[in-house]
């Protein structure tokens, strides 16, 4: 498989997904700077495809799953808002969410423009988790508005289209396939929480609230980074 993908990528890196699916291969071998490095090629090249984004912030979580340690002090060597990124992820999810959040703050503090390729909505959702394992939920909330709010392109849907596709229906899926400019992305996610909204005349909607709750719960307790196919990607089910 590895000459495959590598004659692939010799012909034509911007091929579908192939840097992705390289690095995925590399992930499973336990050579994880190799798949992040992989990873953040195919955001180069194609960076209009929403799986990239998706995929290497993947990539960099399964290291820390996989190897914490060497992935400390790999990440620590880093400049790079993606490694600062999964510093705070990893803050977070040992329990220490305030220094966790204080470098989401320092990345949203960043000047404009020089963040390069990387997605501020992904601090939007962190600190969403964040604020919910505080008991924040009203704060929870006003971080996923804010991350659609930035919606500019297919990848920065897919971003918060990550934390909401388990609990949508089929016509929704397919409702959102179909959208493809910035106001109809954030268009969907104002309808789909509002009609899922129990008390309408509230000025927050408690139902995205507990939706992060119920996210930072399963994270915890049911998380699973491993190799993914149809047979176990709830994403590619039915």
């Amino acid at each position: 498989a590895e000459q495959d993908f590598k004659e692939v990528i010799r012909q034509d890196s911007a091929f579908r997904d192939v840097l992705y699916q390289y690095a995925q291969l590399e992930q499973y071998r336990n050579r994880h700077t190799e798949a992040i490095a992989l990873g953040h090629e195919q955001v180069r090249v194609r960076p209009e495809m929403p799986s990239a984004q998706t995929g290497l912030l993947r990539l960099y979580r399964m290291f820390t799953e996989d190897e914490r340690g060497n992935a400390e002090a790999w990440l620590a060597e880093q400049d790079s808002p993606y490694a600062r990124l999964a510093e705070a992820d990893l803050l977070r999810r040992s329990g220490d969410s305030r220094a966790a959040e204080a470098k989401l703050i320092a990345l949203q503090q960043q000047p404009p423009g020089s963040l390069g390729t990387f997605p501020l909505i992904a601090v939007h959702t962190a600190l969403a988790r964040i604020y919910s394992s505080l008991s924040n939920a009203r704060i929870a909330e006003s971080q996923f508005w804010s991350g659609a709010s930035k919606i500019t392109s297919a990848s920065d849907a897919a971003l918060l289209m990550a934390d909401l596709q388990y609990i949508l229906s089929p016509e929704e899926l397919h409702d959102y396939a179909a959208r493809n400019t910035p106001e109809q992305w954030q268009a969907f996610f104002r309808e789909a929480w509002t009609k899922r909204n129990p008390l309408p005349a509230a000025s927050g909607n408690a139902r995205i609230q507990e939706h992060y709750q119920r996210l930072v719960e399963a994270e915890k307790n049911f998380a699973y980074y491993g190799p993914r196919d149809g047979w176990n990607d709830p994403a590619m089910a039915g």
